[in-house]
């Protein structure tokens, strides 16, 4: 009789539960994309940084005037760059950051989030001129080709494309690169870039 009990209570364990946990999940599947939207527009809000002693503010006006000088930036177009610059996010700056010239990027008709969220940090990078995009076709039919016949979970692709920096997007590449130096160097002015 104890056996039964200890081998009922083991099968309610690892059947029961995880189809508990699983119907719980898919019930407040809404409330759960949302809590997670919120923590990706958190990092939306990061104006500095601070790590081990080291701050580092993206939006100080007089830094990026020192480091986008020490580039050796055409001194006409400073205010503009900077300018640009103070209305990124740290979602932008990641964006910024981590694009590849090489990459294709494409649009689904079901996207995810995260996709979501790449979709109009391009677009609203293209729209500061920090980036240009590209219609890549072949890569937009490489991937039909690929994906023919099978069901995705995000939908069809529409289309892809690529990004490329422009002088725009190097120059504020540049200008964070200087303001983390100075950050790291201790605040003072950049010797050169």
């Amino acid at each position: 009789m104890a056996q039964m009990v200890v081998t009922a209570g083991s099968l309610m364990r690892s059947v029961l539960l995880p189809f508990i946990l699983s119907a719980l999940l898919i019930w407040n599947l809404p409330t759960v994309n949302h809590a997670i939207g919120n923590l990706l527009a958190m990092t939306a809000r990061i104006q500095s940084l601070e790590a081990s002693g080291v701050r580092v503010a993206f939006g100080d006006a007089k830094k990026l005037d020192l480091s986008l000088a020490a580039a050796k930036v055409d001194p006409t177009k400073i205010d503009d760059r900077i300018k640009v610059v103070r209305k990124l996010t740290g979602v932008h700056v990641d964006r910024l950051f981590t694009l590849d010239s090489q990459q294709v990027h494409c649009v689904f008709t079901k996207p995810d989030l995260r996709m979501s969220l790449y979709l109009t940090l391009d677009y609203e990078l293209e729209n500061w001129k920090l980036v240009e995009s590209s219609f890549d076709e072949a890569a937009l039919a490489k991937l039909r080709d690929a994906s023919a016949g099978q069901a995705l979970n995000i939908g069809e692709p529409r289309s892809c494309y690529r990004l490329k920096l422009t002088d725009v997007g190097y120059d504020a590449k540049t200008a964070l690169l200087g303001i983390m130096r100075m950050g790291l160097d201790g605040g003072g002015a950049p010797s050169g870039i």
